[in-house]
């Protein structure tokens, strides 16, 4: 049965493990550091920053996190779902999660930057409502060189 927690210390081992599989192993995306999935609480439990997961028998398999930019912006991080999970409505799950969150912490405006393999998430970003722009805020500091798709929804 699918459960949708806020991140718990039990899965500090299980979620980079997780996230690296999507990111190095499906899609490739190696030689980049990531120092944030390895110490969860201090990147994304500071105040109203937080970090879920998606639970199926006891085995991440998916997650995604806001982090408060301050301004009643948000920045949509680490949303991510195991290749064998995807369409069957967990990202939305995850996502709408983050929204009902977001919306009752007075966030105004979320941001999102994805890179153009994420065929999926970007279609499902769209269909939430997310209108690509440009380029993000440029007090943003969380971009990659392989970011390349930006996103922004208003609350």
């Amino acid at each position: 049965m699918l459960k949708i927690i806020k991140y718990a210390n039990k899965y500090k081992n299980a979620v980079p493990k997780f996230i690296l599989e999507v990111l190095e192993g499906e899609f490739g995306f190696t030689g980049i550091e990531r120092p944030d999935i390895y110490n969860i609480p201090e990147h994304y439990h500071i105040g109203t920053s937080k970090f879920w997961l998606a639970i199926e028998r006891g085995i991440v398999i998916g997650t995604i996190a806001i982090i408060d930019c301050g301004r009643h912006r948000g920045f949509l991080r680490r949303m991510y779902v195991a290749k064998e999970f995807r369409g069957k409505g967990i990202g939305t799950k995850l996502l709408e999660t983050l929204l009902r969150y977001t919306k009752k912490h007075d966030y105004k405006r979320i941001f999102l930057w994805t890179d153009s393999e994420m065929v999926e998430a970007i279609k499902m970003y769209e269909k939430k409502g997310f209108k690509r722009i440009k380029a993000p805020p440029k007090d943003f500091h969380f971009l990659r060189l392989s970011d390349s798709i930006f996103y922004k929804l208003e609350l």
